[in-house]
């Protein structure tokens, strides 16, 4: 399966208020399929901290978009 599980969202935190949840697939991180949690995350990096990145995320069958802020 393409895409990175999501299996734990803490409340407050930056991927909790831009609406990611238990259970979501991330899908794409600024246009780029991701394969896994390590490919996920050296695409965020790409990205200014304190700036922002639009994540593709799939919940049940719904794809969804969401910008996740970054922080440094």
């Amino acid at each position: 399966m393409i895409g990175v599980h999501v299996d734990a969202v803490l409340e407050n935190s930056n991927a909790f208020l831009s609406g990611f949840r238990f259970g979501d697939v991330i899908l794409e991180v600024a246009n780029v399929q991701v394969k896994n949690p390590t490919h996920m995350f050296d695409e965020i990096s790409k990205h200014e901290a304190n700036g922002q990145v639009e994540i593709k995320f799939l919940r049940g069958q719904e794809v969804l978009f969401c910008k996740l802020s970054l922080a440094h």
